[in-house]
């Protein structure tokens, strides 16, 4: 049996998962960083991207996640972040439109705290398309 870890990862609106895994993978800023069982006490930011863990029974599971935070201690890891999608919840037509109307809104003169939530709206759209588009076979 393969040493393990707990997680608990949950969003805004729902919990996703509590249990036991082997390993994750989270986005950052600086790259993704993998944590195993036992792994050093650690708070982090979580970035946009792909998250990625293994349940104990070798079950790979890949989500799409935005901004939060993750802390590790005593063999568990509690992961809060705003959004968790798995790639098959993701609408592609709705994040496409959401990406053309984040282009347009840039080329739009607009005010700096409109132009950096107009491009967080383009950043998710586009990670959300990767995201889908990555895991539909």
């Amino acid at each position: 049996m393969a040493v393990t870890m707990g997680l608990y990862l949950v969003a805004c609106d729902r919990l996703f998962y509590e249990g036991r895994i082997e390993h994750i993978t989270v986005p950052t800023a600086d790259g993704e960083l993998g944590i195993w069982p036992n792994h050093e006490e650690l708070f982090i930011a979580i970035s946009m991207g792909e998250l990625r863990f293994v349940k104990e029974d070798g079950e790979q599971v890949d989500v799409f996640v935005t901004e939060g935070f993750a802390e590790v201690a005593n063999n568990r890891m509690k992961i809060m972040v705003q959004t968790i999608e798995k790639p098959e919840e993701i609408d592609i037509n709705r994040a496409k439109e959401a990406e053309e109307r984040a282009k347009e809104a840039l080329r739009q003169k607009r005010s700096i705290q409109e132009y950096h939530q107009t491009k967080a709206s383009l950043a998710r759209a586009m990670e959300r398309m990767k995201q889908a588009s990555r895991h539909s076979h």
